[in-house]
């Protein structure tokens, strides 16, 4: 664009404020080609198309002729600037302050945020903690018993002594809230264990421990203020117990012949084996997460750089979606109106804008240091990405790429690969510490 004017100001490392002034001469001569432009086509009242007088024909769209020459100008001249600036912008501009009158130049200011230029730092030599992946005998032993509880005997102790804790017992109970008993609180021959909140709430626990084989007593109990369900929140409830009987759990042996016929392996070995080999899978995606995990904070509080605000923005509503899924589940989200919504987001907010930050800096410093590094992804790389996207969604890749078009689809492989080799390039450069006990 010629005879441009303009100043470009600094609001911060990210974002420009540009004011533009373009000559009156540049605008009259936009004006009349569109004024031009627009004669050979309009349709007026009373006159053939595009044979109007060019007094009527300006009378009629004067406004849509300056509106439209008005965004011209905007878009191009905002083009220019970022073109010979060399900007990288990541928002749209914010146009104000417009000033289009007859006769005096065209003005108008513009902000808008740019790609923030940093060198990124502390990725190289970080000091991690691990995990050993191997199974250990204890892992495997609860896992076994797990599966021999699954398949076990109940045996009526006959001995005539009072319950005690582990006990597995047969009981009936009735509960009453306010002297009325209440049908759904009514159970026969409920079968729990003594001290497993599972089966069994530890004020009945406490209550049943001591009892003997056809004794009965009343037990108290109060449901908290928070309880899930709301005819229980702040009750107390008095159950009527009898105890029916106490029942010793038999385990089988764990046998070729038993995994055999569960159809579980064709030997007691194969069974251990494969066990073994669920645990160190599930222990090495854990300890992957464990390492990534430590890197992405060592990343983002190790680099300090201005954020572009609109893009933290824009990550925000992903942001609060997720928070949602993770606090409520998704079946609970459901059964929440808009107010509930906005009062748990506005009592997070902080924690909302705070990981919206971090995920765009991530982003950015990701970017950096694949930059840096010269970290890209090979051709066999996308199309092994897009293969296996095509096998999770049940087509074929052709198929794939005709549903979401190949340019978006290499776009976005391309910046899971670079995101997954620059994570591979930095625990390659670790300095990782096997740490005892249990993975994260």
């Amino acid at each position: 664009m010629e005879n441009l004017n303009f100043k470009l100001d600094d609001v911060s490392s990210v974002s420009k404020k540009l004011r533009v002034e373009i000559p009156y001469e540049t605008v009259k001569t936009r004006i009349e080609s569109a004024f031009v432009k627009v004669a050979k086509t309009a349709n007026i009242k009373g006159f053939r198309p595009g044979k109007a007088p060019e007094a009527v024909v300006r009378k009629n769209y004067e406004e849509a002729v300056k509106y439209d020459v008005t965004e011209q100008l905007i878009n191009e001249a905002c083009s220019h600037v970022i073109r010979e600036q060399k900007l990288e912008p990541v928002s749209y501009p914010s146009v104000s302050d417009i000033k289009f009158n007859d006769g005096e130049p065209f003005v108008f200011e513009a902000t808008f945020d740019v790609k923030p230029v940093f060198e990124p730092k502390g990725y190289q030599g970080l000091e991690l903690e691990s995990f050993v992946t191997e199974p250990t005998e204890d892992e495997v032993e609860k896992i076994v018993m797990s599966f021999l509880e699954s398949r076990a005997d109940m045996k009526t102790v006959m001995d005539d002594r009072p319950t005690q804790d582990g006990d597995w017992i047969d009981i009936d109970f009735d509960g009453y809230i306010d002297g009325t008993k209440k049908d759904e609180m009514c159970v026969k021959t409920y079968v729990c264990k003594i001290g497993d909140k599972a089966t069994l709430i530890d004020d009945l626990s406490k209550g049943v421990s001591g009892m003997k084989v056809g004794e009965a007593k009343d037990v108290k109990t109060k449901y908290g203020d928070d309880y899930h369900a709301e005819e229980l929140k702040g009750k107390e409830v008095t159950f009527k117990v009898k105890l029916n009987k106490i029942m010793e759990r038999i385990l089988p042996e764990l046998t070729d012949d038993l995994v055999k016929e569960l159809k579980l392996a064709e030997s007691k070995e194969t069974f251990l084996s494969n066990i073994k080999e669920n645990i160190r899978a599930r222990k090495t995606e854990s300890k992957f997460s464990y390492l990534r995990k430590q890197i992405i904070d060592k990343l983002v509080d190790g680099n300090k750089f201005d954020l572009p605000q609109t893009e933290v923005e824009r990550k925000i509503p992903e942001i609060k979606e997720r928070a949602l899924h993770s606090v409520f589940g998704n079946n609970n989200i459901k059964g929440l109106n808009d107010q509930q919504k906005n009062e748990f987001f506005e009592k997070h907010l902080n924690e909302i804008k705070k990981a919206s930050e971090d995920e765009v800096k991530l982003t950015y410093v990701i970017a950096a240091i694949a930059e840096k590094e010269s970290i890209k992804p090979e051709a066999n790389d996308i199309e092994k990405e897009l293969e296996g996207t095509a096998k999770y969604m049940n087509m074929s890749v052709d198929k794939l790429k005709e549903k979401y078009g190949q340019e978006n689809l290499y776009r976005a492989a391309s910046k899971g690969i670079i995101e997954n080799k620059v994570y591979e390039y930095i625990q390659n450069q670790a300095k990782i510490t096997e740490k005892k006990g249990d993975s994260k």
